[in-house]
């Protein structure tokens, strides 16, 4: 599932010290079907060659709350982020501050 994505209806969890609107679908559906939530990132290396990097999975308990995963899930990807800034752009305005 893309996860880093403005979602108006969604949780206001932490990325990168800000509060975002964040979609907590794969939270959901992670704990109903009792499913890893296994992170993978792909980075450009030049025009047409990328590289697939797969972590592994986002250790969670069931009673967490959608919005404590969601930040585990984001504080994963400002790790990504911050170690390669070039790899993300957002067309649209992921702060609204």
């Amino acid at each position: 599932m893309l996860v880093d994505q403005k979602f108006n209806e969604g949780v206001e969890a932490d990325l990168l010290g800000k509060k975002a609107m964040t979609a907590p679908a794969i939270a959901s559906l992670a704990k109903k079907f009792a499913c890893p939530i296994i992170p993978l990132q792909v980075i450009r290396k030049d025009e047409v060659n990328f590289e697939i990097i797969i972590d592994a999975p986002i250790k969670f308990r069931n009673d967490d709350s959608d919005l404590k995963i969601m930040n585990m899930i984001n504080e994963h990807i400002a790790t990504w982020i911050n170690a390669n800034p070039g790899q993300w752009f957002w067309m649209h305005k992921r702060w609204d501050k």
